[in-house]
């Protein structure tokens, strides 16, 4: 199932609509709490979109899922 949202996640990325990816992508990071594919894709998608105060809240949570990949989410 989560293959399923990044997929669909990088998807509407894909076609320029990060607002849909950013909402799919926070959702798969509420689902699988401990995966951090979501939080990486949700920090981009809301970055793409110019949200920039999500942005920065999915970074945090990709920096607490990933904390030996922590440089990658700075």
């Amino acid at each position: 199932y989560l293959l399923l949202e990044t997929q669909l996640v990088r998807i509407y990325s894909a076609l320029n609509r990060h607002s849909d990816a950013a909402e799919i992508a926070a959702r798969a990071m509420q689902k699988f709490p401990d995966a951090v594919e979501p939080a990486v894709l949700a920090a981009q998608a809301y970055a793409a979109a110019g949200n920039w105060t999500e942005a920065l809240s999915a970074s945090q949570e990709w920096r607490r899922r990933a904390p030996l990949a922590a440089q990658s989410a700075d």
